[in-house]
């Protein structure tokens, strides 16, 4: 079996990994899964720049903070639950922005990245909408908008 070192944080968002390494689903796949617990994910990203874990499942906004100070970091998926971000394309100020990705209409993080919108003047910006935030995260990242609002409970 291929040994990997995932790193995870107490949390609802993390339940998936804690899930798949109880159940024995990662060593169905042929995976050793040593697990590290962090106390807070901004611990994370230095984590994996150092090589010391290889995967982690961590607030998005802190691999993107990571990757602008040029950590190479991959983002496949993301989550938080304590941010209310739009995140713009870089090299992008705000008025060039006329592409925003955002969750499906309705509920809390339709609601919120409206609100957010608003206050940010644009109204008038084309929305890219998708199933989930995690969704319109990977169409920023997929460069299919030149932002992304992203809201999580």
């Amino acid at each position: 079996m291929e040994r990997v070192f995932v790193s995870l944080l107490r949390g609802i968002c993390q339940l998936p990994a804690y899930v798949a390494k109880r159940k024995g689903f990662f060593a169905d796949e042929g995976l050793d899964v040593d697990v590290e617990i962090q106390p807070t994910a901004w611990m994370v990203p230095e984590r994996l720049r150092s090589g010391a874990v290889q995967f982690a499942v961590i607030p998005w906004t802190r691999v993107a903070a990571a990757s602008a100070k040029g950590d190479d970091l991959m983002l496949i998926c993301g989550s938080g639950y304590e941010e209310a971000a739009i995140v713009v394309r870089t090299g992008l100020t705000l008025d060039q922005v006329r592409t925003v990705a955002v969750p499906q209409p309705g509920g809390i993080k339709d609601l919120t990245a409206s609100g957010l919108m608003r206050g940010l003047g644009w109204d008038d910006r084309e929305k890219v909408r998708q199933p989930s935030g995690d969704g319109a995260i990977l169409t920023f990242v997929g460069h299919g908008a030149d932002a992304a609002a992203m809201v999580e409970p």
